[in-house]
């Protein structure tokens, strides 16, 4: 049926009085949907550099680390393959205006490319946003090669954020190598916050694979990875804080909540605030999603992710021919999103840490025989050479967390749990392993063994 006979069709079914209604709203939805656009940073480059001027920006509750996710879609030739005439490339001044206007700490990066041309106009974006914010910026990418290769990267503003142990996740790629057959690898950075509560947390950016059949395949293979890279995030800095943000290359429900309840290393799936991050055509869908270990008590199941840009402005309403917004064309047809992650620290090994390696105890060592303060230091001296005996001894089974209890009369480990076991090469190796003697019970310490 042509558009002229469903026009005549719902005019000759509604009544009068009905048929204005309808018209009213959609004329209303209309002028509402342009009157945001006005007003957003996200309509034009001029209003959002406007914006900047009277210094209105993103509202950001004061401590707080805000966190990012967006697919730039061949950044920045504005799409993926080489680049083509008509096509329009990225506008740097109003992406770098628009990352200012968010306030972002962190940003999760997909769909970046890394020819002479892309690191040229990445290296102007950071020039740019240092100018607007002045903080000096960084980024990352990962390592595969390929002058037309989509590549995920990090982005960090160095004056709010300190980053470490940046490096490549190859079990985000479904064939468990980096680059292989062109798919993507993951990649991860350790981020803590320079200032207030100091939080920190592993930040994993992801790119699944796309389209149906085969690549729903892969995507649920390279999902299974994550498990992988919290596992091998954790022996790097034992953290048990992670977030996954990226493209998912499919909608969030119903498999991805399923998918990353049931891994090994549970997550939560955050729900976003919107029903779209971004559009294919005209229609508007939701592939950018972030997944939160379930051991980042800073944040929790019930939190939601934000979902800012055009698609804030439109209302994930479909457009019409010749009414693509500029953001889609200029800057990406995929929408950020965001997370404010509150600036406290509550990991429970670090608080559990922190109630014996600060305070000081008492203890009778030495051929003196007076009191004797166990500091922090002696503490680390004991753990550095416990933590060469469990390598030693427990080499085949890898990289993992010991959690010693010490009963504080004898200085004796009465108890060894790994992953909730008890592994028999550690008992034997602590059998002789004797503490100094201090005036408390019992002492529970946390041994991380990295290869």
């Amino acid at each position: 049926m042509t558009a002229a006979r469903q026009h005549l069709l719902i005019r000759h079914l509604l009544p009068r009085q009905a048929w204005i209604q309808l018209l009213c709203f959609c004329l209303g939805a209309t002028l509402g949907t342009g009157a945001a656009a006005a007003r957003s940073p996200f309509g034009s480059r001029a209003t959002c550099a406007r914006l900047l001027a009277a210094s209105h920006r993103l509202a950001r509750p004061g401590n707080v680390l805000r966190v990012g996710s967006w697919n730039l879609n061949g950044f920045p030739d504005g799409g993926p393959g080489a680049a083509r005439r008509g096509r329009p490339r990225a506008d740097l001044a109003w992406m770098a205006c628009s990352l200012a206007w968010m306030q972002l700490d962190v940003v999760a990066l997909q769909g970046v490319k890394a020819h002479w041309r892309a690191r040229t106009a990445m290296r102007r974006l950071l020039a740019r946003l240092r100018k607007l914010t002045g903080a000096r910026w960084r980024y990352k990418l990962d390592r595969c090669r390929g002058a037309q290769r989509l590549h995920v990267g990090l982005l960090w503003n160095t004056g709010r954020v300190r980053a470490s142990k940046i490096g490549v996740e190859e079990s985000l790629n479904p064939y468990r190598r980096a680059c292989r057959k062109g798919q993507r690898p993951g990649l991860r950075g350790y981020f803590k916050a320079r200032f207030g509560g100091g939080v920190d947390f592993h930040l994993l950016s992801v790119q699944l694979p796309k389209g149906g059949g085969l690549g729903q395949k892969l995507r649920r293979l390279a999902l299974r990875g994550v498990s992988d890279a919290y596992r091998s995030g954790r022996r790097l800095a034992p953290d048990p804080d992670m977030i996954v943000a990226g493209d998912f290359q499919a909608p969030a429900r119903p498999w991805l909540g399923r998918a990353a309840a049931n891994l090994s290393s549970p997550f939560w799936l955050l729900k976003n605030n919107r029903r779209c991050t971004g559009y294919a055509g005209s229609r508007g869908h939701s592939f950018t999603h972030l997944l939160v270990s379930k051991g980042m008590v800073e944040l929790g199941g019930r939190s939601r992710a934000r979902v800012s840009g055009y698609c804030a402005t439109t209302g994930c309403r479909a457009w019409g021919p010749g009414s693509t917004p500029a953001a889609a064309s200029s800057l990406s047809p995929a929408c950020p999103v965001i997370l404010d992650v509150p600036n406290r620290d509550q990991d429970p090994a670090r608080q559990e840490l922190g109630r014996w390696a600060t305070r000081t105890y008492s203890t009778k060592v030495g051929r003196s025989g007076l009191p004797r303060k166990l500091s922090a230091t002696m503490i680390k001296k004991v753990l550095h050479r416990l933590r060469g005996r469990l390598r030693r001894a427990c080499r085949r089974h890898g990289s993992g967390a010991y959690r010693l209890t010490i009963v504080g009369a004898t200085g004796k480990v009465t108890e060894v749990k790994r992953d909730g076991k008890a592994p028999l090469c550690a008992l034997r190796v602590l059998r002789k392993a004797i503490f100094p003697r201090f005036q408390v019970s019992a002492l529970q310490v946390l041994v991380p063994v990295i290869w």
